[in-house]
């Protein structure tokens, strides 16, 4: 019987060396679903998880940090919601990729918005890991 997995997002789950972050946003190849961006690479982990995650939100659309945490947040919440299948997918292939969300559109979002556009991005991800191994 599969373990139930609980959705969560934790801190090894976040993306934070500066050297795996510069090279995901150089060399990472992007899905996008305005407004929402996802760059991805596979890499070596060592968080124990196979994905570690980043988010962002330019300073150019949304001068005020409020608005950008806002809209981090709801890009976080979407992912850790939707994220089972890509796990399930990474471990099975046992595979480690690096994430970089950026949020590309002028106004603010709704939740359902974000979610919509982050479930196709992750679903068309899983749909190209997919067809690199067969």
């Amino acid at each position: 019987m599969a373990a139930l997995r609980r959705n969560t997002f934790r801190k090894l789950e976040r993306l934070v060396s500066r050297k795996s972050f510069e090279t995901l946003v150089h060399e990472g190849q992007s899905v996008h679903h305005p407004p929402v961006r996802l760059t991805w690479q596979r890499q070596v982990l060592s968080t124990g998880f196979p994905a570690a995650t980043a988010f962002s939100v330019p300073k150019r659309n949304f001068r005020r940090a409020v608005d950008r945490n806002r809209i981090k947040r709801l890009l976080r919440e979407a992912f850790r919601k939707n994220k089972a299948e890509l796990y399930t997918l990474l471990e099975e292939r046992k595979q480690e990729v690096a994430l970089l969300f950026v949020f590309t559109g002028r106004k603010l979002p709704d939740y359902r918005q974000v979610e919509t556009q982050v479930m196709r991005c992750l679903q068309q991800l899983t749909g190209q890991l997919r067809s690199h191994d067969e």
